[in-house]
Protein backbone atom coordinates (compact mmCIF):
# COMPACT_ATOMS: atom_id res chain seq x y z
CA UNK A 1 0.00 0.00 0.00
CA UNK A 2 2.92 2.05 0.39
CA UNK A 3 2.76 2.34 -3.67
CA UNK A 4 -0.09 4.92 -3.37
CA UNK A 5 2.21 7.59 -2.80
CA UNK A 6 4.01 6.77 -5.66
CA UNK A 7 1.37 6.92 -7.69
CA UNK A 8 -0.10 10.18 -6.43
CA UNK A 9 4.17 11.64 -6.87
CA UNK A 10 3.56 10.55 -10.59
CA UNK A 11 0.69 12.06 -11.21
CA UNK A 12 1.38 15.18 -9.51
CA UNK A 13 4.88 15.37 -11.57
CA UNK A 14 2.76 14.82 -14.90
CA UNK A 15 0.05 17.46 -13.68
CA UNK A 16 3.56 19.89 -13.39
CA UNK A 17 5.24 18.77 -16.95
CA UNK A 18 1.85 19.94 -18.34
CA UNK A 19 1.93 23.27 -16.25
CA UNK A 20 5.62 23.80 -17.57
CA UNK A 21 4.55 22.75 -21.21
CA UNK A 22 1.45 24.90 -21.30
CA UNK A 23 3.48 28.25 -19.98
CA UNK A 24 5.97 27.36 -22.38
CA UNK A 25 3.70 27.48 -25.19
CA UNK A 26 2.20 30.50 -24.01
CA UNK A 27 4.79 32.64 -23.56
CA UNK A 28 6.17 31.60 -27.23
CA UNK A 29 3.18 32.81 -28.45
CA UNK A 30 3.20 36.27 -26.54
CA UNK A 31 7.02 36.12 -27.19
CA UNK A 32 6.36 35.68 -31.03
CA UNK A 33 3.29 38.51 -30.89
CA UNK A 34 6.04 40.98 -29.20
CA UNK A 35 8.70 40.35 -32.01
CA UNK A 36 6.58 40.98 -34.77
CA UNK A 37 4.59 43.71 -33.17
CA UNK A 38 7.84 45.76 -33.16
CA UNK A 39 8.86 44.75 -36.73
CA UNK A 40 5.36 46.12 -37.84
CA UNK A 41 5.29 48.91 -36.46
CA UNK A 42 8.86 49.79 -36.75
CA UNK A 43 8.20 49.39 -40.67
CA UNK A 44 5.21 51.37 -39.95
CA UNK A 45 6.91 54.41 -38.36
CA UNK A 46 9.79 54.40 -41.16
CA UNK A 47 7.03 54.58 -44.00
CA UNK A 48 5.66 57.81 -42.02
CA UNK A 49 9.24 59.31 -41.48
CA UNK A 50 9.65 58.59 -45.64
CA UNK A 51 6.52 60.44 -46.13
CA UNK A 52 7.54 62.87 -44.10
CA UNK A 53 10.68 63.04 -45.57
CA UNK A 54 9.23 63.68 -49.23
CA UNK A 55 6.97 66.24 -48.19
CA UNK A 56 9.65 68.41 -46.61
CA UNK A 57 11.60 67.87 -49.18
CA UNK A 58 9.57 69.82 -51.79
CA UNK A 59 10.27 72.79 -53.20
CA UNK A 60 7.18 74.40 -53.77
CA UNK A 61 3.40 74.54 -52.44
CA UNK A 62 2.39 72.73 -55.96
CA UNK A 63 4.41 70.08 -55.25
CA UNK A 64 3.12 69.87 -51.55
CA UNK A 65 -0.33 69.77 -53.05
CA UNK A 66 0.71 67.04 -55.39
CA UNK A 67 2.44 64.83 -52.70
CA UNK A 68 0.32 65.36 -50.00
CA UNK A 69 -2.71 62.95 -51.40
CA UNK A 70 -0.36 60.35 -52.39
CA UNK A 71 1.97 60.44 -49.46
CA UNK A 72 -1.44 60.22 -47.11
CA UNK A 73 -3.10 57.35 -49.31
CA UNK A 74 0.60 55.43 -49.45
CA UNK A 75 0.58 55.79 -45.36
CA UNK A 76 -3.29 54.78 -44.85
CA UNK A 77 -2.58 51.69 -47.24
CA UNK A 78 0.50 50.98 -45.18
CA UNK A 79 -1.61 50.56 -42.14
CA UNK A 80 -4.11 48.08 -43.96
CA UNK A 81 -1.21 46.26 -44.74
CA UNK A 82 0.04 46.04 -41.40
CA UNK A 83 -3.56 45.39 -40.19
CA UNK A 84 -3.47 42.40 -42.86
CA UNK A 85 -0.44 41.11 -41.61
CA UNK A 86 -1.79 40.78 -37.77
CA UNK A 87 -4.73 39.08 -38.72
CA UNK A 88 -2.83 36.17 -40.66
CA UNK A 89 -0.56 36.60 -37.65
CA UNK A 90 -3.55 35.92 -35.52
CA UNK A 91 -4.86 33.37 -37.39
CA UNK A 92 -1.38 31.02 -37.21
CA UNK A 93 -0.29 31.63 -33.76
CA UNK A 94 -3.93 30.91 -32.79
CA UNK A 95 -3.59 27.21 -34.73
CA UNK A 96 0.16 26.73 -33.38
CA UNK A 97 -1.25 27.58 -29.76
CA UNK A 98 -3.67 24.69 -30.87
CA UNK A 99 -1.56 22.25 -31.72
CA UNK A 100 1.23 22.57 -29.55
CA UNK A 101 -1.58 22.95 -26.55
CA UNK A 102 -2.91 19.66 -27.66
CA UNK A 103 0.45 18.21 -27.85
CA UNK A 104 0.80 18.96 -24.54
CA UNK A 105 -2.44 17.34 -23.37
CA UNK A 106 -1.96 14.19 -25.51
CA UNK A 107 1.67 14.29 -23.61
CA UNK A 108 0.59 14.71 -19.84
CA UNK A 109 -2.87 11.86 -20.82
CA UNK A 110 0.03 9.74 -21.74
CA UNK A 111 1.74 10.50 -18.59
CA UNK A 112 -1.03 9.52 -16.18
CA UNK A 113 -2.51 6.45 -18.46
CA UNK A 114 1.61 5.13 -17.66
CA UNK A 115 0.94 6.22 -14.13
CA UNK A 116 -1.65 4.29 -13.80
CA UNK A 117 -0.79 1.54 -15.36
CA UNK A 118 2.62 1.25 -13.26
CA UNK A 119 0.02 1.39 -10.13
CA UNK A 120 -2.47 -1.00 -11.27
CA UNK A 121 -0.83 -3.60 -8.98
CA UNK A 122 -1.10 -1.99 -5.89
CA UNK A 123 -5.05 -1.06 -6.49
CA UNK A 124 -6.35 -3.11 -3.59
CA UNK A 125 -9.36 -4.90 -5.99
CA UNK A 126 -6.90 -4.86 -8.97
CA UNK A 127 -4.66 -6.88 -6.83
CA UNK A 128 -7.39 -9.03 -5.12
CA UNK A 129 -8.64 -10.68 -8.04
CA UNK A 130 -5.00 -11.03 -10.01
CA UNK A 131 -4.00 -12.84 -6.72
CA UNK A 132 -7.40 -15.10 -6.52
CA UNK A 133 -7.29 -15.77 -10.80
CA UNK A 134 -3.40 -16.89 -10.04
CA UNK A 135 -4.35 -18.88 -7.25
CA UNK A 136 -7.01 -20.74 -9.18
CA UNK A 137 -5.01 -20.86 -12.16
CA UNK A 138 -7.98 -19.83 -14.34
CA UNK A 139 -9.85 -17.00 -16.21
CA UNK A 140 -13.16 -16.67 -15.18
CA UNK A 141 -16.11 -17.41 -17.42
CA UNK A 142 -18.41 -14.74 -19.08
CA UNK A 143 -21.51 -14.11 -17.77
CA UNK A 144 -23.92 -15.23 -20.72
CA UNK A 145 -20.82 -18.76 -20.68
CA UNK A 146 -21.75 -19.28 -16.80
CA UNK A 147 -25.69 -19.17 -17.17
CA UNK A 148 -27.70 -22.18 -17.54
CA UNK A 149 -28.91 -22.76 -21.47
CA UNK A 150 -28.96 -21.04 -24.51
CA UNK A 151 -28.62 -17.45 -23.63
CA UNK A 152 -27.48 -15.95 -26.94
CA UNK A 153 -29.06 -12.94 -28.60
CA UNK A 154 -30.80 -14.88 -31.29
CA UNK A 155 -31.97 -17.31 -28.57
CA UNK A 156 -33.12 -14.55 -26.53
CA UNK A 157 -34.70 -12.63 -28.82
CA UNK A 158 -36.31 -16.06 -30.61
CA UNK A 159 -37.82 -16.47 -27.19
CA UNK A 160 -39.01 -13.03 -26.49
CA UNK A 161 -40.74 -12.69 -29.74
CA UNK A 162 -42.49 -15.92 -29.13
CA UNK A 163 -43.92 -14.75 -25.64
CA UNK A 164 -45.06 -11.69 -27.06
CA UNK A 165 -46.75 -13.81 -29.88
CA UNK A 166 -48.38 -15.93 -27.13
CA UNK A 167 -49.70 -13.16 -25.28
CA UNK A 168 -51.34 -11.42 -28.05
CA UNK A 169 -53.44 -14.24 -29.14
CA UNK A 170 -54.71 -14.82 -25.26
CA UNK A 171 -55.46 -11.60 -25.43
CA UNK A 172 -53.54 -10.48 -22.46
Amino acid sequence: MDEQPDLLLALYKSQLVLTQQLCKVMVSARQHWLSLGVELLADDIDEILAARSELCDAQNWPAVAAMWPNAWWRIQQHGVTVLEGFVRTALTNHTTLVIETQQAVRQWQQAVVQALHLAADTMPLHGFWKTTLAARGTVPQTASSALPGDTSFTSLRARTDHEHRERAASGG
